[in-house]
């Protein structure tokens, strides 16, 4: 399971890193111009994102300092998100880096929604990187809305 969620951590850093290369290339106004979906923008959903992996980093008690400071993302324009989102990627790659193959059974507990679950923790995880996948689709459908060209999402090429 160790090489698995490697390979996950990896692919999301180098995806993440392709949407920031789309981001800085595009007009701002495509990637906060609002659309009939959940998150209303390119901007909104990938602030989703970023507020739920430093949530995720959080209950398994890694430090985030600048990133951690303020969750509160209102407001919050491109430039500081992608200078977040580097920084909330490599905390991921580092956190998944010093685990060891037993710890991938071991039940933690965590606050999760209105309350608190345990689970293994590979179960974790894979919600945690799941989670990713469901909202890169919602943002690559904003992106083609735009006018924006976006395949940014074949895992092969990046683990």
């Amino acid at each position: 399971m160790y090489d698995l969620f490697r390979a996950l951590a990896a692919y999301n850093r180098s995806t993440n890193a392709a949407i920031m290369s789309l981001m800085r290339s595009a007009d701002e106004g495509k990637l906060t111009r609002e659309h009939p979906t959940y998150y209303k923008s390119v901007l909104r959903t990938l602030l989703h994102l970023l507020r739920s992996d430093i949530r995720w980093l959080q209950r398994f008690s890694v430090p985030l300092g600048s990133a951690q400071a303020n969750l509160d993302f209102e407001g919050m324009g491109v430039q500081e998100y992608l200078r977040r989102r580097v920084e909330v990627d490599e905390e991921m790659v580092r956190l998944i880096d010093g685990m060891k193959a037993r710890d991938f059974s071991e039940v933690i507990r965590v606050e999760f929604g209105k309350g608190m679950i345990e689970r293994p923790l590979w179960q974790l995880l894979l919600q945690w990187f799941t989670h990713h996948t469901h909202h890169r689709g919602q943002v690559s459908v904003q992106l083609d809305l735009e006018g924006v060209d976006n395949d940014y999402s074949g895992l092969l090429d990046k683990i």
